[in-house]
């Protein structure tokens, strides 16, 4: 599971602003309320079932690196 923080939608942005996304919940918490942006323009929502594409990003950031 991962834990994603996000700026709500709002009539000016049609969609969510995804800011974080944590592997344990407390953190996603912290960053919540260590935040400067009000609570209420900021969800958090759980997804599940996409470890293996998160890590993609991972394998193709350091597939850039070692290409440089």
């Amino acid at each position: 599971m991962l834990y994603v923080v996000s700026l709500k939608q709002t009539e000016v942005f049609k969609e969510a602003c995804t800011l974080g996304v944590f592997l344990m919940k407390e953190d996603a918490e912290v960053f919540i309320n260590n935040s400067r942006l009000s609570n209420e323009r900021l969800s958090l929502d759980v997804v599940d079932g996409v470890w293996n594409k998160w890590q993609d990003i991972r394998t193709e950031l350091e597939a850039q690196k070692e290409a440089a």
